[in-house]
């Protein structure tokens, strides 16, 4: 239903100049990606550039984001009704409310799932109306949020549910509470995170995106990897066992990205754990399962499934590209010949452990394994 929509897969960083000060706003594409990827495409378009923020009330929030602002004639009293008319339809372009509670892998969408919902107390979502949060603006319906937007001026979880948060401000958080009305966003610009923009949304619709990062077991000399969501990610972060023993490694950038959900061209890959290694983890597709569980197999007791149904049957960890189908970057896996561990690498890296004397040593190419989706 959403699949045009611009998203964002991931994070991005956006910095805007209000008044000579600059305030840094982290988008979170993971758990709002429609609506942190309709943010994007606006400040990419320059929407914001010259838009005034015509109501603020301390201790609520500091709202703005009208194109009709842009017109110095227009008053600033009459603003708050407008949004962005897409140049391609001549039409305003509404985005779906677009909520993610906790517990939830996707986001709920077009409802409202709070105090508006007739949902009391307000659930737990992800993204909070904590002081600084950027949220959007709508008006009674659900799906009526275009352009505007607003800062949260103070802790606001009585509109948790019923209003998508879809980032937080980083830098400059002690400016926000210094926005007047008629106060104007002198410069708005992307600043990081390009990369996980897509402005025409998805191009199967029955792809879900998720982002998948890369820790290595810090109890390994020479490295074995583990490869996560951005939930699982948090989670080991967080936790200062886990992060004693697994490094976040790309500088906290994905390694590549698959899809949650199977769709036409894609194969599955699933997630085993090894029982002879502690911390040890396999990535396979469907081929190689089925060889480690044969029946009489050697590495059947070697390995089991990370993800499981209510039946106990494995479930597909995330679905990629197949070898040789040209639709993506290809990554290739390498064992560890020290541990009998596996590294799945990209083009670059890929390129410098085979030219590395040093690395080739340890690391053995196996070949392409698969295609990201990006």
């Amino acid at each position: 239903m959403f699949e045009t929509l611009p998203r964002l897969n991931g994070s991005a960083t956006v910095e805007f100049l209000i008044d000579g000060n600059r305030i840094v706003i982290e988008l979170d594409g993971d758990n709002a990606p429609i609506t942190a990827g309709n943010f994007v495409d606006l400040v990419q378009r320059g929407v914001y550039d010259g838009a005034a923020f015509h109501r603020v009330i301390d201790g609520f929030v500091a709202q703005g984001g009208d194109p009709q602002s842009l017109d110095p004639n227009f008053p600033v009293a009459n603003l708050g009704t407008g949004g962005f008319i897409d140049p391609d339809t001549n039409e305003r372009r509404n985005i779906p409310l677009e909520i993610k509670l906790e517990g939830d892998n996707e986001p709920t969408y077009n409802t409202e799932l709070g105090r508006l919902g007739g949902i009391t107390p307000p659930p737990d979502v992800v993204l909070e109306h904590e002081f600084g949060a950027i949220a959007m603006a709508r008006a009674t319906a659900p799906d009526t949020a275009s352009s505007q937007f607003y800062f949260a001026l103070d802790e606001l979880d009585f509109l948790d549910g019923d209003y998508a948060v879809f980032g937080n401000v980083t830098e400059g958080l002690e400016l926000i509470d210094d926005i007047e009305i008629g106060d104007r966003i002198e410069d708005a610009e992307v600043i990081a995170g390009l990369e996980n923009f897509s402005p025409d949304g998805v191009a199967d619709p029955t792809i879900n995106p998720i982002e998948l990062f890369r820790f290595r077991n810090t109890g390994f000399d020479s490295g074995t990897y583990l490869f996560v969501g951005s939930e699982e990610r948090d989670s080991i972060v967080d936790n200062p066992a886990l992060s004693r023993s697994f490094d976040l490694e790309g500088d906290g950038n994905s390694a590549f990205t698959a899809s949650t959900t199977e769709s036409e061209g894609l194969v599955p890959f699933y997630r085993l754990r090894s029982t002879e290694t502690e911390g040890t983890y396999l990535f396979v597709g469907t081929e190689e399962y089925n060889a480690i569980f044969a029946e009489g197999s050697d590495q059947r007791d070697k390995w089991v499934g990370e993800g499981l149904d209510a039946q106990g049957e494995d479930v597909a960890e995330f679905y990629l590209y197949g070898v040789g189908a040209g639709e993506g970057e290809a990554f290739n896996r390498f064992q560890n010949n020290n541990n009998g561990t596996y590294l799945f690498a990209g083009p670059e890296e890929t390129r410098a452990i085979n030219n590395d004397p040093n690395l080739s040593a340890i690391f053995t190419d196996q070949g392409v394994a698969f295609e990201s989706l990006g």
